[in-house]
């Protein structure tokens, strides 16, 4: 599928009450929204692309960073990298993909968990899926009532499916 495709929600709009300016895309000129959707507080998650001239149907990598709300640095990193693409610093020798923030809740909350309180990295239908704990310190680790059940794990799925990237990348920090 052509990395052109429409996406299937509307990026949110500069300025709009969903828009956080850390995240703020619409001055970029290398990086094109790919895809966007919204996380359970209907904060924006975004994934964007950098072509840089390939045509291809399919990124070499996509770059994951934020999945946990608690780490901070990752997004800072994510940022960093997009900025530095954006004005020539680094040139990435085949298209690649990044979605900068996947967990924007628990960014606002401070918190390792999605507004649910479910750990992104354990949500996804893996064969050695478990939901885990729901109470007591062990809780930062629950995997959802069942795989998938968090819009923005059923969202990176979607980029994954789209983009069939060859590698990923995700930024964790401690």
């Amino acid at each position: 599928m052509p990395m052109s495709s429409p996406s299937p929600m509307p990026m949110p709009a500069p300025g709009s009450p969903h828009t956080n300016p850390d995240l703020d895309v619409s001055g970029l000129t290398a990086w094109k929204p790919f895809m966007a959707s919204y996380s359970v507080e209907n904060r924006p998650v975004q994934a964007l692309v950098f072509e840089g001239g390939f045509s291809a149907q399919s990124v070499e990598t996509l770059i994951i960073s934020l999945f946990h709300g608690d780490e901070p640095e990752a997004l800072v990193l994510a940022q960093a990298f997009v900025e530095a693409v954006e004005r020539g610093a680094l040139v990435p020798g085949a298209p690649v993909a990044i979605i900068p923030a996947l967990n924007p809740d628990g960014l606002q909350a401070q918190t390792r968990t999605n507004a649910r309180g479910v750990d992104l990295n354990r949500n996804y239908p893996a064969q050695n899926w478990q939901a885990g704990p729901r109470e007591g310190e062990e809780a930062r680790y629950y995997g959802g009532p069942e795989p998938a059940s968090e819009p923005e794990t059923c969202f990176l799925m979607a980029v994954i499916d789209r983009l069939a990237p060859k590698r990923l990348i995700t930024l964790h920090t401690p």
